[in-house]
């Protein structure tokens, strides 16, 4: 997509099968892998230092409707992206937006 390093583009990055390590994109470990809700709770705390009370500051994008789920019960807004599995499952209604692309992702946070 040339997008360039993600770690210039993203504010932070977490990835499932590490223990937590300070200055590190980690998680909780193997107990916690991909699509757990966890995951979101802990980047937006752990990373990102957002305070839960802050929730609605927070929107996620997912491709998957496992994902959806995940964002959800961790108690963040979602912005599924087309081209996943979203409307497939079912799961297009949990979503507070949908878009086709990354403009559209654009007109909504900005």
């Amino acid at each position: 997509m040339n997008m360039g390093d993600p770690f210039d583009f993203y504010d932070a990055t977490i990835s499932a099968g590490f223990a937590i390590r300070k200055g590190r994109s980690e998680t909780l470990g193997e107990l916690s892998p991909k699509p757990h809700p966890w995951l979101y709770a802990e980047t937006t705390r752990v990373k990102l230092g957002i305070d839960f009370l802050y929730r609605t500051q927070v929107i996620a994008m997912e491709d998957s409707g496992v994902g959806v789920v995940s964002v959800r019960l961790a108690g963040f807004a979602t912005i599924g992206m087309a081209d996943g599995h979203i409307v497939k499952s079912g799961l297009k209604g949990l979503c507070s937006a949908y878009c086709d692309n990354f403009s559209q992702v654009l007109n909504i946070v900005i």
